[in-house]
């Protein structure tokens, strides 16, 4: 069986790091790779949100949170593998939690762990998407019935879903619903 082929946009300003990337990339044997490289962060910018590449291996010092966060908005969906410097303490890595997949430290990346954060990064992705495309499907469903169905916090059993039916059962929409549950009872 061939491997498959990965693309991946490299975005850094250092020609030394496409350099390395590009040799560590052809040391791993579980994939054949394809390296595009930009050095701006607008020009990222123009390449991320078109989710032609499956991975995102982005310099933090090239526009940091700020090209990250935009790139998600514009609507990349492929995982973004960050690259910090050696000592660099004013990242807060818990706030790349839900933007980046994984942060690579420059001068110490091995072939294996950057094939492990590309492995693990395309594959959460791919679990993201399942979730939300089951997101979608069950949404779907939950709309068109002719049932009320709702879902309560097991807690503190505050309403967090009510169907569309609640119109036509109650007479009232769902806001009204979220307002007023007290007094349906």
């Amino acid at each position: 069986m061939e491997p498959s082929v990965v693309k991946v946009l490299l975005v850094t300003e250092d020609k030394n790091d496409y350099g390395l990337i590009q040799v560590l990339l052809s040391e791993i044997e579980t994939a054949t790779f394809n390296l595009e490289w930009v050095t701006t962060a607008s020009a990222a910018l123009g390449q991320m949100p078109q989710n032609h590449h499956q991975v995102y291996l982005v310099d933090y010092r090239l526009g940091g949170l700020e090209l990250l966060h935009a790139a998600i908005a514009q609507g990349c969906r492929g995982p973004i593998i960050l690259l910090i410097h050696p000592g660099d303490q004013t990242i807060d890595v818990a706030a790349f939690g839900a933007i980046a997949v994984d942060i690579l430290i420059k001068g110490r990346i091995e072939a294996s762990l950057l094939e492990r954060a590309i492995r693990y990064g395309r594959q959460h992705t791919h679990t993201l998407t399942a979730l939300h495309e089951s997101e979608s499907k069950l949404g779907g469903i939950l709309n068109s019935l002719m049932d009320v169905v709702w879902s309560l916090s097991a807690t503190t059993l505050e309403v967090l879903y009510i169907s569309p039916a609640v119109q036509r059962v109650y007479g009232r929409s769902e806001a009204e619903f979220f307002c007023q549950s007290s007094s349906l009872a």
